[in-house]
Parts: C-alpha cells; structure tokens; sequence
C-alpha cells in the first residue's frame, strides 16, 4: 500500500467520524499498527491537514476547508462559464478557455475552440505553467509571494522568462494580460480575470488563436466583450470582475 493511498484513508478516516479521534481508533479504522499512523498523522498536521485538539485528539485540519472551497468554485465557475463561453467565441470567432491556478501551475477547466483553421488546441485538466501565456501571467500576478517565488526559482533553473514586477503590478492593476508568440510562434492570447464572491481571483478567461488575427489592434476592439464575458461568469458565481482602466 502506498503512502498516497494510507494518507487518503487517513483523511477518510477522520471525515467518517465526523469528530476528533484518539490514535488507536484511526489505526484500527486503518488496521495498521499505531506507530505507522502515529507518524501519518503527525505529518499531516504539521501540513494542516489534519489537527490536534487540546485533548491530542485528531481531527480534519483548516487546510481540506480552502481545498474544498476552490474544488467547489471550480465546478460551479465552470458549469456557469461554459455558455458564456460559447457566446465569446461566437462573438470574436477565436478559441475561450477558462483557467484556474493549482500551485504553481494552471489547469484548463473548460475549452471552446475557434472557428478558424489555425487555433490552439487546449486538453482540459492538463498542468501547464504560470508566468507564461495571457492566462498565465495574470494568474501569477494574483498569486501569493510563495508561489511567485516558486515560479520565479524555477524559471530561474530552466532559463525560461517570465514577466517582472513591473508587468505584474501592471497587470493587477487592469485585471487585462497580452501574449503574442510566447507559448507557441504563430499563436496569441488575451485574458482577463473572474473574482469569486469574496473578490479573490478564483478564474482567468482568454481569447486566443493566430498572431496574425489578434493583433494588439484586434485586442483592443474585443476587449470589451472579453471583460462583459467575465463579469457576466463573475456575476453568476456572486463574484465581479473588474473592468480594465
């Protein structure tokens, strides 16, 4: 059995309980010897996943409540954003994809390809990184220290480049990032972003497709409809998204 696997039966474990639990009842819930749990748990805590009470019971820790909130924002943005998406690309004829943050990465949760021939082909689910790209740049931005400082090691290791503080400052202020030929010669996007109903970034929207169609003059005319898109998805979820200043 691997870690992964008794580390999932651990927190299964404390959900089915529905109440702290002494370590004797996680190992027998689990059938593995006290000290292996006593060890799991441990560790889980100091990960905030799972927690002790002043009594040294055990219990579901605070980290699984902000997990839960963004698995829950992910489903309901993408269910509502998916018609709105339609809508986009109609509007504009280029591929709308629908991003959120995971880590240090992101992840498209939704995709509707343009009508024309050249047009990038985005899998749903997939990792791809931030800092790169229209909605990987403004996803960075409105990220926390931790993950810029992680994003920004990495591209230090693998020679990639990824906007300054002066791009991102920028792009926090207008909620509105540009790529031209970045990820992909040939390819460009634009993106904005979706707030959730506490007015945190939880979603980035883009338009995307050939360099020689969206121009940074192309930009400028569709911009509108980019940022009505988001308010619209923001406004459904109970969230707002910003227009661009």
């Amino acid at each position: 059995m691997s870690v992964l696997v008794k580390t999932t039966q651990a927190i299964d474990s404390l959900a089915r309980a529905g109440r702290p639990m002494r370590l004797a009842e996680v190992a027998d819930d689990l059938g593995l010897p006290k000290s292996s749990v006593h060890r799991l748990l441990t560790e889980l805590t100091e990960l905030r996943i799972a927690r002790r009470t002043p009594e040294g019971l055990f219990a579901l820790g605070p980290r699984l409540l902000s997990w839960g909130a963004s698995a829950a924002d992910s489903f309901v943005i993408r269910g509502v954003a998916e018609p709105w998406m339609h809508r986009l690309r109609d509007s504009t004829g280029e591929s709308v994809h629908l991003y959120i943050r995971h880590g240090s990465h992101r992840v498209c949760l939704a995709s509707v390809e343009g009508r024309a021939a050249l047009r990038p082909v985005v899998p749903t689910g997939g990792l791809q990184p931030l800092g790169i790209g229209s909605s990987g740049k403004l996803l960075l931005a409105f990220s926390p220290s931790t993950v810029l400082e992680e994003v920004r090691a990495e591209a230090r290791k693998s020679r990639s480049s990824i906007p300054d503080d002066e791009e991102l400052a920028r792009i926090r202020e207008t909620h509105w990032s540009v790529s031209i030929d970045e990820r992909e010669k040939g390819l460009s996007g634009a993106a904005t972003s979706i707030r959730g109903g506490d007015g945190e970034v939880v979603a980035a929207l883009s338009i995307s497709g050939s360099s020689t169609r969206l121009t940074l003059q192309r930009y400028s005319e569709v911009k509108d409809d980019v940022f009505t898109i988001a308010n619209e998805i923001g406004a459904a979820v109970g969230g707002r998204a910003e227009r661009p200043v």
